[in-house]
């Protein structure tokens, strides 16, 4: 019975404080967000986090396509990197087409190239050389 009360109770809380927050349009803090805008319909915005992670995922996996492409070459294959991104594309492409409430200000499926040349800039840091090819040039014993 107690068990039953306090679970009543607590579903009681979480209405009322859901009822409370009210969904509320407007800029974003350009010291935390960088600027950008809620809109007035929450579709959009719904539209919009799921375009944003459709994006993460893209970078993801292009990294992969990196990742994998390096073993390839350490191996003597053929990268493959170039087929890996299009299909990563694709399916970007896919995601974002089911998206039905995206804004106009926007061009998100031009995001798909940006999003793969910036992760090739991480390349040259992440699979870096020594100066001497060691990785002990710093090393200490």
């Amino acid at each position: 019975m107690l068990k039953r009360t306090l679970s009543g109770l607590a579903a009681i809380a979480i209405c009322a404080t859901s009822a409370a927050a009210a969904y509320t349009p407007g800029p974003l803090p350009s010291d935390t967000f960088g600027g950008g805008y809620v809109p007035a319909d929450a579709l959009v915005l719904k539209d919009e986090q799921k375009a944003a992670k459709a994006g993460a995922l893209h970078a993801v996996k292009v990294t992969g396509c990196y990742a994998k492409g390096v073993t390839n070459v350490a191996n003597g294959k053929p990268d493959g990197v170039a087929a890996c991104i299009q299909k990563s594309t694709e399916v970007y492409d896919l995601k974002l087409a089911a998206l039905l409430n995206l804004p106009d200000c926007h061009d998100y499926s031009a995001d798909a190239p940006v999003i793969s040349a910036l992760v090739k800039t991480f390349n040259p840091g992440v699979y870096c050389e020594s100066p001497s090819g060691a990785f002990i040039d710093s090393a200490t014993f």
